[in-house]
């Protein structure tokens, strides 16, 4: 039987009680907790060590993805032209210019790929359709 640990509202499970993207889920969600049951869940993207090189982005991969995908950052929605402040709503990912490869922005629904080398692409999904 294996121990897996949950948090409330998601649908991922962690194996590594130090998984960092567990760390992460901490900071939005209000616990963790174990479990042996993970047939409603999927693995974790970070401690589930799969060799997945693609990944779909969306809200709740998000967390786990900013610990892959290194060095990397929420993006932050453009605010509308009449709003004043700041943004609050994130809608992606920003992946800072690394290894001679330009800053670029996965949105929900982009498709994020580790190339060798260590190198990240992104595939609009607007280009996929």
């Amino acid at each position: 039987m294996t121990t897996a640990f949950t948090i409330p509202g998601t649908t991922r499970y962690h194996l590594d009680a130090n998984c960092p993207a567990l760390d992460s889920a901490r900071l939005t969600h209000s616990g963790v907790f174990r479990t042996t049951d993970t047939a409603d869940f999927t693995p974790c993207l970070v401690c589930a060590s799969t060799a997945a090189t693609e990944w779909t982005l969306t809200s709740e991969n998000l967390g786990e993805l900013l610990e892959l995908v290194g060095p990397s950052k929420p993006h932050w929605a453009p605010l509308p032209a009449e709003a004043l402040g700041v943004s609050t709503q994130i809608d992606g990912l920003t992946i800072w210019a690394h290894n001679g490869q330009p800053r670029t922005v996965a949105r929900y629904g982009d498709t994020i790929t580790r190339q060798p080398g260590g190198t990240w692409t992104v595939t609009r999904v607007e280009a996929r359709a």
